[in-house]
């Protein structure tokens, strides 16, 4: 992940894991999920679940932590 790119988010209903499951795209690829646990969110950042209403489908990487956390903003 890199500032500036631009993901897609697909939401998973049918996930047996998770109903607001939210995977993240890049290039016909997961790259991974929004997370929807209070242990791996941050203070004032939306899980899966609170993301209730996804009026659009892209979000933009704002800010990269450690190479491993990833924050966006919906777009």
């Amino acid at each position: 992940f890199k500032r500036g790119m631009v993901v897609n988010l697909i939401r998973e209903t049918d996930n047996e894991h998770d109903p607001d499951a939210i995977r993240v795209e890049f290039e016909g690829e997961t790259v991974g999920y929004v997370a929807n646990n209070d242990y791996t969110l941050i203070e004032n950042v939306k899980s899966a679940s609170e993301i209730r209403k996804m009026e659009n489908d892209k979000a933009e990487v704002v800010l990269v932590y450690l190479d491993e956390y990833v924050i966006a903003k919906l777009i």
